[in-house]
């Protein structure tokens, strides 16, 4: 497994830059698909099980093209303590 080389939290959280992105609430998603598409993201998933009530878990692969990452996604109501 390649070790993964994290960025200091005072460049990655640098509240300027990370302003930069969010001008409203439209403009980051759109900035991000444009990305997507231009650098041609490949997402799909490696598990995805779902109860007949729709309770479970997914877990999304998103391949860029300098780095990978997964995206885990719970299905559940909260609160019940059901999982």
């Amino acid at each position: 497994m390649s070790q993964i080389i994290l960025r200091p939290a005072s460049q990655a959280m640098d509240l300027e830059r990370l302003g930069a992105g969010f001008s409203s609430n439209l403009s980051f998603m759109r900035t991000l698909v444009r990305h997507m598409v231009k650098d041609q993201w490949a997402i799909s998933y490696s598990q995805f099980e779902l109860d007949q009530n729709g309770y479970g878990h997914a877990v999304f692969d998103i391949k860029m093209p300098h780095s990978k990452l997964s995206l885990v996604v719970f299905f559940s109501i909260l609160g019940t303590g059901r999982s």
